[in-house]
């Protein structure tokens, strides 16, 4: 059963290249896609692959502490998930310091508390630090800490998964009620602050146990579906997606009201299904480029945000983007972060 799992590198390849699309159309400043679909899924592209990433997160973690039946203890579990994303972690973060013009400033006593928080997966935590050494790594702060937990959610799945899933559901859009309706308003916190603090890991909480919960499903299904129908099932709920996706799109999803509230859990609802779904399927026997891109999206998504800021002053990309060619930017773009990411992962992952 767990051989079929393979198919979720596929999801993990599409989320990867949402977020890389989404983040060359910010960076690069190109102007809004006339085409609505298209435009909405690059500008929410970052919405969706993050909260994608974290379903898939949560799938893949109660994977593997179902191998091991829950006899695994916390402390054995966290050294292996410290092993597992520690060393490729760190060494990106040195690489940036060490090859980015004023990289050295990090070194210095205001510098210094960047590196540390960030050593510490802790950088998430406030604007000061989050996303201050590379954009990208905000999420690394939250995945970590879901891991802390993470054994405590399996065990109450294994319990009743019905029931933890609502109560996480409930609690996060409470938390993120509480942090928009109150909490900011009282520190004085708006703009780019809803987007800090309403993606930690108690306003996205539900995003990683529904992919346990989804996990938990493929995982005592004895069903597999074949591919056509599998196929079907996902584009209606693509379908859905999109439906949601539009309605973030024109109202906005991180504002203080109803929507903002519950905007990513309904998302993460559809990715869970989507993920069922995909994980019932029959394995696929020819996995082409998505599938190596799903399997390698680590050391990628480590390093695809670095590359992007020094491509962005080179002259060809430069060139591409005064002359509105951002199509071809962005395709260099991803071309070497895929080829860098892909090095990097078969070198340094363990």
């Amino acid at each position: 059963m767990v051989k079929r799992f393979k198919n979720i590198e596929y999801c993990k390849g599409v989320a990867l290249l949402l977020v890389m699309v989404y983040h060359y159309w910010v960076l690069s400043g190109s102007p809004p896609i006339n085409l609505y679909g298209f435009r909405m899924f690059v500008f929410l592209g970052g919405e969706f692959g993050v909260t994608l990433f974290f379903v898939l997160s949560g799938f893949g973690i109660y994977c593997l502490l179902e191998k091991e039946k829950g006899r695994i203890n916390w402390g054995t579990f966290i050294k292996s998930r410290i092993k597992k994303i520690a060393p490729m972690y760190y060494f990106s973060i040195f690489l940036i310091i060490a090859l980015t013009p004023g990289g050295g400033a990090y070194f210095s006593k205001s510098g210094l508390p960047d590196i540390v928080m960030h050593i510490l997966f802790m950088h998430n935590l406030s604007g000061r630090f989050s996303g201050s050494i590379n954009g990208a790594l905000w999420t690394m702060g939250i995945i970590f800490q879901f891991y802390l937990i993470a054994l405590f959610l399996y065990k109450c799945l294994k319990k009743n998964k019905n029931i933890t899933v609502l109560i996480c559901i409930f609690l996060t859009i409470a938390i993120k009620f509480i942090v928009y309706k109150y909490l900011m308003p009282a520190f004085g916190l708006s703009g780019t602050q809803y987007f800090i603090y309403g993606r930690q890991l108690p306003t996205a909480l539900d995003n990683f146990v529904l992919g346990m919960y989804a996990a938990a499903i493929v995982c005592e299904s004895k069903k597999i579906l074949s591919i056509g129908k599998g196929t079907l099932y996902i584009i209606v709920t693509m379908g859905f997606v999109m439906l949601w996706g539009s309605i973030g799109f024109r109202k906005g999803v991180y504002v203080a009201n109803p929507l903002g509230y519950t905007w990513h859990s309904l998302l993460a609802v559809f990715f869970a299904i989507t993920v069922v779904i995909i994980g019932k399927i029959k394995e696929m026997e020819k996995r082409g480029i998505l599938y190596t891109i799903g399997k390698n999206e680590y050391g990628i998504y480590l390093l695809h945000f670095p590359i992007l800021q020094n491509l962005l002053q080179t002259p060809l990309v430069q060139y591409f983007n005064t002359k509105g060619y951002y199509v071809l930017g962005c395709l260099i773009f991803v071309s070497i972060s895929l080829g860098i990411g892909y090095i990097f992962n078969k070198k340094f992952h363990f």
